[in-house]
């Protein structure tokens, strides 16, 4: 019998300041990309491991960021309304408290 529990999942994430996802306890974050003009993030877990929410943020550059612990994740190249691109630095706030949206 296999004992291989651990998987790697992509999430797909909105252009927007913060936002949740739910993930599995002691879960890696890899890497943020642009995948099919969507930014996804893709994190690693043991699948048994207990569920848990993660917060993520995403800062434009030079946009004014609150103090906050935060663990740098990368950034992504993302088209705009206005068909022009942007950068986005994505961030995951390691601070436990409710997300603001």
């Amino acid at each position: 019998m296999s004992n291989e529990t651990r998987r790697i999942w992509k999430y797909q994430l909105q252009v927007m300041g913060v936002q949740s996802i739910k993930t599995r306890v002691g879960a890696k974050i890899l890497t943020v990309q642009v995948h099919n003009g969507v930014v996804c993030l893709w994190v690693e877990f043991d699948y048994r491991n207990e569920e848990e929410t993660r917060t993520i943020e995403m800062f434009t550059t030079g946009e004014p960021m609150k103090e906050s612990q935060r663990r740098y994740i990368g950034s992504v190249d993302v088209p705009d309304t206005l068909d022009f691109f942007c950068f986005k630095h994505v961030y995951e706030r390691l601070e436990k408290h409710n997300v603001e949206v």
